[in-house]
Order: structure tokens, then C-alpha cells, then sequence
């Protein structure tokens, strides 16, 4: 079982570039602490950034203080 507990930010909003296109978004930063029974315990912390006009997340960003894994929307279908 592992336990996480963040705190919730939105630190911005502004335009952001990925492989999709250029949106507006909120960026988003969860910070704060994982414990499982395997490894222990680290830090946990994600950055999302969130397009109101796609209701998605567009980019994410994890770091749990032994790598950092990063998730970027490439493509996308309008609600056409």
C-alpha cells in the first residue's frame, strides 16, 4: 500500500507551448511525501499544467526525488 499527502497550488495561468499546439493553463503544483511498504518513504511532488478549454491536462511533470517523469499532450481532438 503506499500513502501519499500533497499540498495543491495554482501558482499561474498563462500560455504554454507543447507538441499539441499553444494553450492557456493553469499551472498547478502538488507537493508533499509518499510512504509505502516497499521503498519506504520520499518526496512526491507533480506539476500540472491544466487547459480550461481542452478540460485536460496538458503537461505533467513528476519528480519523486529519484527521477523525473514528464507527460506532454501531443495531440488532440476537438469536442467538434
Amino acid at each position: 500500500a503506499m500513502n501519499t499527502s500533497q499540498e495543491v497550488e495554482v501558482v499561474s495561468y498563462g500560455e504554454v507551448v507543447v507538441l499539441a499546439g499553444r494553450f492557456m493553463a493553469y499551472k498547478i503544483e502538488h507537493k508533499g511525501s509518499f510512504t509505502n511498504s516497499k521503498s519506504g518513504s520520499g518526496k512526491m511532488n507533480d506539476t500540472y499544467w491544466y487547459a480550461p478549454a481542452l478540460k485536460t491536462n496538458i503537461n505533467h511533470v513528476q519528480d519523486d526525488g529519484y527521477g523525473s517523469y514528464v507527460f506532454e499532450l501531443y495531440d488532440y481532438k476537438s469536442g467538434q
